[in-house]
């Protein structure tokens, strides 16, 4: 294998090398400046034709993106001029409620004339009723003696008569508080419930505040802690009165720290039984009071403006009387019901979003502008909808173009293509002429240099020693075999190449092929290096084949396992049956392939190891072969191997009567190409 390589290495430099050179760079030459000249006309042309069509596509959009930015921008100033309408009939809190639940706004805060802040606050603009004493105060004196002395008890049995003769509800429900006090020293928890519950019946008691807190309130979420058992009947009652007076902004006057603190504290406990559709506005609300100093308040720009809360933008209403709170998910669903179907141009998708926020959405927009007035610090932006419409108009508009620079680069390409296959026909036949004259002059010059060595040493014994002349005989045998095989091997190679191969297909027993390969092969199965294993199943089915084709299959992979093994040869050649197949599966313990070598093993000329298959005696051709053979019999050939390990090959035959995997088999002779290995 050296040899060839070296012979084909100086065919690549010489000859044909030293011809091709030149044609191959006129060939380039001629291909690439026509080639050149044409793409870059038709580049000029297509970007020409681009700039015009953007433009006048940049002005359509534009013009719609100046319709939808008035339009958004009138939709906003009806916002803040109804932010700015205050019903002062009504109590803040009612305002702030309606103006959440009318569906514009997140939260809203609302101040006074002087710009005090009266909508989220901590206390109620109600008064609170005084606490009135009884005719005696000493029944006060006394219940207060009694609680701090230690005597609960007695103390809430004072607390109790004073609430039962109380003339006002005011006295009662500090009266209660007491009572409640004083029982829950003692531990009577029952009791203390059985009093909260009894006193938040009185609606009375439900009117009653201390510095804008509602008592009653406050009593209903003890008597729940108290209770702390959801399945009860008396939690659910107290619980829903709680959330029904809470989400009542018109029926009471509670401070907005109160009623958010009584919020999550139930919405905590209640597991999902208290729903209050203001939660998220009043914590909001309260979060931007926290966070904007009071001087700023009433200098809300009227425009939309970040708050430092995530995701929140404000708006102050003209009179300055309330600040609106919108997110920006709020936003823009609104803008999106806004525009409809009716604004949105066709092929390309709006979005309105910060301008901030451009640089990290990673959107590459086609038109983009200031969202208004109002939104000052947002922008609109088009983004196309698949290709570029601008690049496909260009594309009908340069068609010209186009038709004209393909006829030139494919009459180029076929004309390039015709020399380049002609010259390629013409290496490649040479290429193949110097492998086989190498392979040739190496591979049968190494067995008649051996026979005429033992005939010219018979010749000179004169046959004076009977078992060294028969020994010399049987090596001119082994050396003559050696010699037809590689002779039949060259044969069916040409016949490989010129694309047709005869096989004579009858139905034959895979024993007797195996029979005769194993004859063929005895002398050297039989060495005393060697440790022969032949399994053959029972029963094997008949195969529709070409009974020396296969033989010279067997012999090629015994042969090969034979030369590729070491001293101490293990060999083994089974044959079974599965499904519609006949397979044979030669074995042994040699060299072992590498899975890159796997995939190459089939190629014509390759050889694993060129010093050891010079010492063995092969050109490289034997595998090819049997793929060959393999495949155009409707077969298929595979090899498993590990380095170091040996190798296992294994050909399938489709049994006789079964499918054939080939169309080309059927008759007396098949056409069978190139093959290797999948």
């Amino acid at each position: 294998m050296e040899i060839n390589e070296r012979v084909i290495s100086t065919a690549g430099r010489t000859g044909y090398g030293q011809r091709l050179w030149p044609v191959s760079a006129l060939l380039s030459v001629a291909v690439l400046i026509p080639t050149c000249c044409v793409l870059w006309f038709m580049s000029q042309a297509v970007n020409n034709e681009r700039l015009v069509v953007r433009q006048k596509l940049v002005d359509a959009y534009r013009g719609q993106l100046e319709t939808i930015r008035s339009r958004l921008d009138a939709d906003w100033h009806e916002q803040i001029a109804a932010l700015s309408v205050v019903d002062h009939t009504l109590s803040p809190a009612a305002v702030f409620s309606r103006a959440v639940r009318g569906g514009n706004w997140d939260a809203v805060v609302l101040y006074g004339l002087s710009g005090e802040l009266l909508y989220p606050s901590s206390t109620s603009t109600a008064e609170s009723l005084p606490p009135e004493e009884p005719v005696s105060s000493s029944e006060w004196e006394l219940a207060e003696q009694l609680e701090r002395s230690g005597d609960a008890e007695a103390a809430a049995n004072a607390y109790a008569r004073i609430a039962g003769g109380a003339a006002t509800p005011t006295v009662a429900a500090r009266a209660v508080q007491a009572r409640v006090r004083c029982l829950l020293k003692s531990d009577p928890r029952e009791a203390a419930i059985g009093v909260l519950c009894d006193a938040l019946q009185d609606e009375a008691y439900w009117r009653v505040y201390d510095q804008g807190r509602s008592i009653a309130a406050a009593s209903a979420l003890l008597a729940l802690e108290l209770i702390a058992h959801p399945n009860r009947p008396e939690y659910v009652w107290v619980r829903d009165r709680l959330v029904s007076f809470l989400n009542d902004y018109e029926g009471n006057e509670l401070s907005s720290g109160q009623r958010l603190f009584l919020m999550e504290r139930l919405h905590d406990m209640a597991r999902g039984g208290a729903r209050f559709p203001t939660l998220e506005a009043e914590r909001l609300a309260a979060a931007y009071v926290a966070s904007v100093p009071s001087s700023e308040a009433m200098t809300a720009p009227r425009k939309l403006i970040p708050t430092g809360l995530p995701g929140i933008w404000s708006v102050a209403s003209a009179n300055g009387s309330a600040v609106g709170l919108i997110s920006e998910e709020r936003i823009q669903t609104r803008a999106n019901a806004l525009l409809g179907s009716r604004l949105r141009p066709s092929g390309a998708t709006v979005s309105l979003m910060p301008a901030a926020r451009f640089r990290e959405s990673g959107l590459a927009p086609f038109v983009r502008m200031p969202a208004g007035e109002v939104l000052a610090d947002w922008e609109l932006a088009l983004t196309l909808d698949g290709p570029n419409p601008f690049d496909a108009a260009a594309q009908r508009r340069v068609t010209v173009y186009v038709w004209i620079g393909l006829l030139v680069i494919a009459s180029t390409l076929v004309l390039t293509g015709l020399a380049v296959r002609y010259v390629g026909r013409q290496v490649k036949l040479t290429r193949l002429k110097n492998d086989l004259i190498a392979t040739v002059s190496h591979e049968l010059k190494t067995p008649l240099s051996s026979i005429r060595a033992l005939v010219d040493t018979l010749l000179e014994r004169d046959g004076s020693d009977p078992v060294r002349t028969r020994e010399y005989l049987e090596m001119i045998a082994r050396e003559n075999a050696r010699l037809s095989r590689l002779i039949d091997n060259f044969l069916t190679f040409s016949r490989m190449e010129r694309g047709r191969h005869a096989f004579t297909l009858v139905r034959c027993r895979p024993e007797q092929v195996i029979q005769a390969a194993y004859d063929s092969m005895r002398d050297r199965l039989a060495a005393p290096d060697c440790s022969f294993e032949l399994d053959v199943a029972a029963d094997l089915p008949d195969i529709t084949a070409d009974a020396d084709a296969m033989v010279t299959v067997l012999l090629n992979l015994l042969d090969n396992a034979w030369k590729y093994t070491g001293d101490s040869k293990r060999i083994s050649l089974r044959a079974y049956a599965t499904g519609d197949d006949v397979c044979f599966e030669v074995s042994d313990n040699g060299i072992g392939l590498s899975r890159r070598v796997s995939r190459r093993v089939f190629e014509r000329f390759y050889q694993v190891d060129q010093s050891l298959a010079r010492r063995a005696g092969g050109c490289g051709l034997g595998l090819s072969i049997v793929a060959y053979i393999v495949r155009a019999h409707g077969g298929r050939v595979a090899v498993r191997s590990q380095l170091g390990r040996g190798s296992t090959f294994t050909v399938c035959m489709p049994a006789a009567g079964g499918t054939c995997a080939h169309e080309g088999i059927g008759g007396a002779e098949s056409h069978c190409s190139e093959t290797g290995v999948a």
